[in-house]
């Protein structure tokens, strides 16, 4: 029964997966188009493939954790531990998507987190990963392509739906990337 179960919800899935439904921001396996999550560690949002046993880390929650979550996290590293880890940009990302580089700790000021929308947040940061420099300034996204190379610190200016502007600044080294308000500059 449960074979059965798993065969036709493979069979969905690969409908679904025809119809482009899992092409998406978090990427798919690239063995098979697959991929099954969230599945949250601490901060760290990770996608499985289980028929491939791999994983990847394809997002950063920039919000604290919720209670009991870190009471939750060893069973959740026994359980991705099962899976060998591949980098994000092996997970089938589409093109205008791949992440472009590392964000480091993802920190959020308690302004910015009190006035934001977190979904918004969240689009955001995936958008700065790309390159995509939202709202800043033509000049300032021409500075920012030229960070990228050389390695200098990265500003974004975004809106939620709300039009609150927020900044996502990356740091020079890539440790840390802070969503805030321009006001908490």
């Amino acid at each position: 029964m449960k074979m059965e179960e798993n065969q036709r919800t493979r069979e969905q899935l690969i409908l679904r997966r025809e119809q482009g439904a899992y092409r998406g921001l978090y990427g798919c396996c690239p063995y098979c188009g697959f991929s099954e999550g969230p599945f949250n560690l601490y901060k760290e949002n990770w996608f499985v493939c289980t028929e491939h046993l791999i994983r990847w880390c394809a997002s950063y929650n920039v919000f604290d954790h919720l209670d009991g979550e870190w009471d939750a996290a060893e069973v959740m590293e026994r359980f991705l531990s099962k899976y060998r880890e591949i980098p994000p940009s092996e997970a089938d990302l589409p093109p205008d998507t791949t992440l472009k580089l590392g964000l480091g700790r993802t920190v959020i000021t308690p302004a910015a987190q009190e006035a934001l929308n977190a979904d918004d947040v969240q689009t955001s940061l995936g958008r700065h990963a790309s390159g995509d420099w939202g709202d800043t300034h033509p000049q300032d996204a021409l500075a920012n392509d030229v960070a990228m190379v050389r390695g200098d610190r990265l500003l974004s200016v975004f809106h939620d739906r709300a039009r609150t502007a927020f900044w996502v600044v990356t740091e020079a080294n890539r440790s840390v990337t802070t969503v805030l308000l321009p006001e908490d500059y």
